[in-house]
């Protein structure tokens, strides 16, 4: 585990029972993101930059057209 983690857990032994239950019941009480919403933000993210092309894309497409020059020289 990292170090922030092991830190983080042995906070929380140390803590009173009290405060470990009221710490449970506060995490508990947090709404989970749903699978759907993860999308959506990842789509409205990747939407964003929709125009930029990615590296490995720009890559493929020079060496593609060096592999078309390749050919037309032979």
């Amino acid at each position: 585990m990292s170090q922030a983690i092991d830190r983080i857990l042995e906070e929380v032994r140390n803590l009173s029972p009290e405060e470990q239950i009221r710490l449970r019941e506060t995490l508990n009480a947090q709404p989970l993101t749903a699978d759907s919403q993860r999308q959506s933000a990842a789509k409205n993210l990747f939407g964003k930059y929709s125009h930029a092309p990615a590296a490995s894309a720009e890559f493929s497409a020079r060496k593609a057209d060096e592999i078309d020059q390749d050919k037309n020289n032979w």
